[in-house]
């Protein structure tokens, strides 16, 4: 469209045209030119009136037929423009506008190989025309074929130097092949010929984003926003990189300033609820998500994203209608097949996970983090050699992930393959020597197999990288108390139970502690609270009545003695294998019973079992977390890792722990 200016002049000359067509009717010329200004005013109607006037009147029409098929074309009426350059083409063969015209009408209507044809003819008829090179690289760009349109953009750009748009088409061409620095070069030499051409400006900054040059990027957003500062896209593109850059609060800002210029800017709202999300306020994202669908109803990346939101927070079958209605749209959206199937794995609905995931396997056979959560799938259904294999193929596709390792130790470990599992775990810390989980997993091993000072380590290790896990700290007690560092333990009991306030087996385990440490009050205080966790835990009965006599509290210690025996605790049988009898113990704690207690306490002439208070120690907190691509989940009871925090789109706008390591 035509400036303030050249639409006066055009006016002025439109009048001229008028007063000679009112003179002499018949005269085509006349119907030419007032054609051709009213197609440079935007009035392609008028325009296509006076052409076909003109077509009647002339003996020689293909002029007017190019014309008309030029503002057929400006309006997107392309198989009209087809018809009219064709006509010019019959009237005068020679006609090369007229060829690479049409040849950009078929570059719109996909027909990429007719459009070849025709500039290749235009060309042949006239070697300097610029356009007609334009033309064929941009269906050579179409085609993927982006060294021929390179070699045609370079010959436009060598015939005409001053071509700014040119230089744009040949960064974009650049841009396509990965080459990002001679794309922006490229852009830069444009802008430099056309200081305020707002494309240019707008790829350019594209492509810093997709150099991760943010800073450049926001740069040429700013300029945008200087040339159009009333319009909503350059804000929109201005906050996708400064959300790109973590600087959500000015995403935030810009994406509402966006929408103040243009309420209805669907993408504003995306962006807004993108840079809600990765501050972690999922409600206000979906809002913006259901916003953003609200005013574009097929907006395919709001559903996208809107699900990563109500995965995020918890909301899984909202997720799964949003990653449905994705899938029904576009159904070879691998990566929303992909977090469905952690939306399923976390319902535990493994069946559906095992189905979403086979489908990102058929689109993408290579997908490493399929093959994980898959496996997590299958090891959750006690299909642990589908799940292996599952891991397996995982580990030949991707031998430098450690996840896969890792989830594959865990279900050694729930098979029993202890050295299985402490190789697999071993290669993952080799991979991500920074592994916390495979360092807690294989501690807990350790512990199983009786490596005592290893598990120690081990947790250690993970304890020293930031798990700060209540399990971690219980398995390190365990260690401990077993090669008699009993305060050592005694700390990390309690730093377990500062984690989970209910954890009943590091209450028992610290009262064993205690108790063995000769603190008996404080022994007393955690089968207390083990008894009021549980009520029906009997050993914590009988270890409490150890305690209260070791304090002689006979009182106390009779009550909780015949508490234990209506559990089901055969008190003198327990009490002899621990102390050999009334006179062991008397004898070991300088402890005289009360009559009355030492008879509760006689043994029988019967099998001893083995005191309840020992077997807790080797019980060892296996259930650590098996862990997916980057961040994992806990292993057997394999929940999925919710989505990963959404990725900002560049062109159009586009995406918790589980418990067996889940790819996100």
């Amino acid at each position: 469209m035509a400036n303030q200016t050249k639409m006066e002049h055009y006016e002025a000359a439109i009048k001229h045209y008028s007063r000679a067509i009112d003179m002499r009717p018949g005269f085509a010329i006349s119907y030419i030119y007032r054609a051709n200004l009213y197609r440079k005013m935007g009035e392609f109607d008028l325009a296509i009136k006076d052409y076909t006037e003109a077509i009647r009147w002339a003996l020689h029409p293909a002029e007017a037929y190019h014309g008309r098929g030029m503002a057929h074309g400006a309006k997107g009426e392309i198989d009209k423009a087809i018809e009219d350059f064709t006509a010019a083409i019959r009237h005068e063969p020679d006609h090369a506008e007229a060829y690479y015209h049409r040849g950009n009408s078929y570059v719109s209507k996909d027909e990429f190989d007719r459009a070849v044809e025709d500039c290749d003819k235009a060309i042949q008829l006239n070697p300097d025309a610029v356009e007609a090179y334009i033309i064929r690289g941009n269906a050579y760009s179409s085609k993927g074929e982006l060294d021929l349109a390179i070699m045609d953009y370079g010959k436009a750009i060598r015939l005409k130097p001053d071509y700014a748009e040119a230089y744009v088409f040949l960064g974009n061409a650049y841009s396509g092949k990965g080459e990002v620095d001679k794309a922006i070069a490229n852009y830069s030499k444009a802008i430099g010929l056309k200081p305020d051409y707002i494309d240019a400006y707008v790829v350019r900054g594209h492509v810093y984003i997709l150099k991760l040059d943010f800073d450049s990027a926001i740069a040429d957003f700013e300029k945008l926003i200087e040339l159009s500062p009333n319009a909503a896209h350059p804000y929109v593109t201005r906050a996708t990189a400064y959300s790109l850059k973590g600087d959500f609060d000015s995403a935030i800002v810009d994406c509402q300033k966006a929408i103040k210029h243009n309420p209805k800017a669907a993408d504003a709202y995306l962006i807004l609820g993108i840079a809600f999300s990765n501050k972690n306020d999922f409600d206000l994202a979906i809002a913006n998500y259901t916003e953003a669908i609200r005013l574009a109803p097929n907006y395919v990346n709001a559903y996208y994203e809107r699900g990563n939101a109500y995965s995020s927070k918890g909301e899984l079958d909202f997720a799964i209608q949003d990653y449905t209605k994705v899938i029904e749209r576009i159904p070879h959206h691998t990566e929303c097949y992909f977090n469905r199937g952690i939306a399923y794995i976390g319902k535990r609905d493994f069946d559906n996970a095992i189905r979403d995931y086979t489908v990102v396997l058929q689109f993408q056979p290579d997908h490493v983090p399929a093959y994980a959560n898959r496996g997590i799938a299958y090891s959750n259904k006690g299909e642990f050699d589908n799940a292996i294999t599952d891991y397996t193929i995982a580990i030949q596709t991707g031998p430098r992930f450690a996840v896969p390792y890792h989830n594959r130790g865990n279900v050694y470990l729930l098979k029993g393959g202890y050295e299985s599992a402490i190789t697999d775990y071993t290669v993952a810390i080799q991979l991500d020597p920074d592994n916390v989980e495979a360092y807690a997993s294989r501690g807990a091993v350790y512990g199983i197999t009786g490596e005592i000072h290893k598990a120690i380590n081990d947790c250690t290790k993970a304890i020293e990288l930031g798990l700060n896990h209540t399990d971690i700290y219980f398995n390190r007690a365990i260690g401990y108390n077993s090669i008699g560092q009993l305060d050592l333990a005694i700390r990390d009991y309690t730093k377990a139970i500062e984690l989970n306030p209910d954890h009943i087996r590091a209450y028992i385990n610290r009262g064993l502690a205690y108790f063995s440490s000769n603190e008996f009050s404080r022994a007393r205080e955690d089968y207390t609270k083990v008894i009021k966790l549980d009520s029906n835990y009997a050993p914590a009965y009988y270890n409490r009545a150890m305690a209260w006599l070791h304090e002689r509290r006979w009182d106390k210690a009779k009550a909780s003695l015949t508490d234990a025996a209506n559990k089901g605790i055969d008190i003198a049988a327990v009490f002899s294998n621990d102390y050999q009898g009334v006179e062991g113990f008397e004898k070991k704690t300088d402890v005289k019973l009360p009559r009355d207690i030492a008879a509760m306490l006689k043994q029988q002439d019967e099998e001893i079992p083995t005191s309840p208070m020992k077997t807790e120690l080797s019980d060892l907190q296996t259930q650590m977390k098996q862990y997916a691509f980057e961040n994992f989940t806990e292993m057997t009871l394999q929940q999925a890792e919710r989505p990963p925090t959404p990725s900002i789109p560049i062109n159009s706008p586009q995406s918790s722990i589980p418990t067996s390591s889940v790819f996100s």
